[in-house]
């Protein structure tokens, strides 16, 4: 699980986080997927996404599998490759179109740099106790006003949303 992966770097880096640590790490790996606009977690997804001349592009990478693309209207497209960084390539061609795709993306292990920013973010988040508006991870919404620019910076290169 991700939350573990950040732990284990913010015990090592700021024990006098204490048995606190767990909830900050929560806190900062929903704040930063909020940030990022995606998910982190490797798991199933499906989202509605635009396809052009037989590209969609989805949210959630790096991408694992492809399990199916259909349109609206029930057609299923063949998917002839993807790519890991979420570019998928279906046989049918239409010039523009919304499709529903489920796949498997996302990390079995946050990449390190991903990894410190949060970890520095939940510290952050503990000593500094920033004013937050609201929490949101699945019912929480979050968002902190005095929000570290090099933490934010190394989180927005995984934006999801293009």
């Amino acid at each position: 699980m991700l939350v573990d992966e950040i732990l284990e770097y913010v015990n090592a880096k700021y024990p006098e986080m204490g048995a606190a640590a767990r909830a900050y790490c929560e806190i900062a790996l929903a704040l930063a997927e909020s940030i990022a606009a995606r998910k982190f977690q490797r798991s199933e997804y499906t989202e509605h996404a635009p396809c052009y001349s037989g590209i969609v592009v989805v949210t959630n990478t790096p991408l694992h599998e492809v399990i199916s693309v259909i349109n609206f209207d029930g057609t299923q497209y063949t998917v002839v490759t993807y790519t890991p960084d979420g570019i998928v390539f279906i046989a049918e061609k239409p010039r523009k179109d919304w499709v529903v795709i489920t796949y498997v993306g996302g990390y079995d292990s946050l990449p390190k740099d991903l990894l410190y920013a949060i970890g520095e973010l939940a510290y952050f988040v503990f000593k500094y106790e920033p004013n937050i508006e609201s929490i949101r991870s699945g019912d929480f919404n979050i968002s902190i006003a005095e929000f570290p620019q090099p933490i934010k910076e190394t989180i927005l290169r995984y934006r999801g949303d293009l």
